[in-house]
């Protein structure tokens, strides 16, 4: 008789580093990362970290067009890192949203923590 063992499903975490998607067209490139975000919090997708750096920054912003699946997918469990850094550079840090103003090292080890880091 085989023995069959479930294997521990994988994390992962994503690395934001712009407010769109893809180079080239920013309309397009925005429309896409609201698609991917939408997407990405399906059944055994949701990342264990969403670390925002850079003009990614603004997506966990007031205003943000992809807000609302930002909050979903910290509702689903994701743990939202938006570095403070940026936040202050793009002047935003009191528009912050959702997830909490990080540091680097916070972002780096939390990322890390992953067994797979995608970075967009």
């Amino acid at each position: 008789m085989e023995i069959t063992t479930m294997s521990e499903p994988k994390t992962f975490s994503l690395l934001l580093t712009s407010d769109t998607l893809g180079r080239g067209d920013d309309e397009l490139g925005g429309k896409l990362i609201n698609s991917f975000l939408d997407v990405i919090g399906g059944p055994g997708r949701t990342p264990s970290v969403i670390a925002l750096v850079n003009s990614a920054a603004k997506l966990a912003c007031e205003g943000s067009p992809v807000l609302d699946h930002l909050q979903v997918l910290e509702q689903a469990g994701s743990k939202i890192l938006v570095c403070t850094t940026c936040l202050n550079f793009y002047e935003i840090k009191d528009k912050l949203k959702v997830g909490s103003a990080s540091t680097m090292p916070e972002i780096v080890d939390s990322t890390l923590a992953a067994d797979k880091v995608l970075t967009l």
